[in-house]
């Protein structure tokens, strides 16, 4: 067997390996914003620097539209890892697809 296709074989057998050990993958951007509430006796309302914050938000899209939903302060840690697990994801395919291109070109 061509050395390259071993070689390819190999690196596709891996990119599989590091899918698989990942638990969650969430697809979006963690959005952190500071925020007035609404009270207009609050200090907030009078000035800028007092908003409060930080409030974090996963924002995506679903069929076509953006959304936003709230995350808890103990969770953002957990989503930034599943959105840097769909990242990887994403590209572990887009390469496995390429390997996979590559053996129907050598024949």
């Amino acid at each position: 067997m061509d050395k390259e296709i071993i070689k390819l074989r190999s690196e596709k057998k891996k990119l599989w390996k590091e899918l698989k050990r990942e638990d969650y993958f969430i697809q979006g951007t963690l959005v952190k914003t500071y925020l007035r509430c609404g009270k207009s006796n609050c200090r907030c309302a009078k000035d800028e620097k007092f908003k409060h914050g930080p409030k974090f938000y996963l924002s995506y899209k679903e069929k076509g539209k953006s959304k936003m939903v709230y995350v808890n302060a103990n969770k953002v840690d957990e989503i930034q890892k599943a959105i840097e697990n769909y990242k990887k994801f994403k590209s572990n395919v887009a390469r496995i697809c390429e390997i996979n291109r590559s053996f129907f070109q050598k024949g």
